[in-house]
């Protein structure tokens, strides 16, 4: 990944284009922007530079713990960096991936020890660094507080009551309630907006 990088090669765009739902246009549309967010012209982006994007999109809160753990899930081969492949895939679910891959995908990224089940203590983690990155509620029509929204996820999704969500939970609890299911869809956005092409 060290070299420099000005411009797409064709061969890289054909195999973007074959593993993801993007066409050539938009994927070159998102190269343009993710290269402008690389100060070392190379492909891929710290953690440092990947919290920046998030404090210029959202000045009026704290971006850094959410940004944090946007990163790590995007990090896939775990290397300290998000290159374009790692980037291009996550928002390829994020735009055009089904209801299905949305919910798998933000699934893993609340799962912040990746033991497969979403805990308490994570979904508090995740609701309280999205309340900080905007800096207010999560969302205009819900007065309710960080520890309130958990508790009301765990009372509609957590069938067998263990104070953890399996996938199946959280994707039928996300399905069946729209609360959730706007708390899930300021996340993806949250996610997405320092990228929007």
């Amino acid at each position: 990944m060290g070299n420099q990088a000005t411009a797409l090669r064709p061969e890289a765009l054909t195999d973007l284009e074959d593993s993801t739902s993007l066409s050539a246009e938009e994927i070159r549309r998102f190269y343009k922007e993710f290269m402008k967010d690389c100060p070392s012209g190379r492909m891929t982006m710290s953690l440092d530079d990947f919290q920046k994007v998030y404090a210029r999109i959202f000045p009026e809160g704290d971006a850094k713990k959410f940004a944090s753990h946007v990163f790590k899930h995007l990090d896939g081969d775990a290397s300290g960096r998000i290159d374009f492949r790692e980037f291009i895939q996550a928002i390829s679910v994020q735009m055009k991936g089904s209801t299905e891959q949305k919910l798998q995908w933000v699934f893993d990224l609340y799962d912040l020890d990746g033991t497969g089940f979403i805990e308490k203590n994570e979904l508090l983690e995740m609701v309280n660094s999205q309340y900080r990155l905007k800096g207010s509620t999560i969302s205009p029509d819900e007065n309710m507080t960080p520890d309130q929204i958990v508790d009301y996820i765990l009372e509609k999704a957590d069938d067998n009551k263990d104070e953890k969500l399996s996938r199946d939970e959280f994707t039928k609890g996300a399905m069946q309630s729209r609360t959730i299911q706007r708390l899930l869809s300021g996340t993806l956005e949250a996610t997405r907006s320092p990228f929007k092409s």
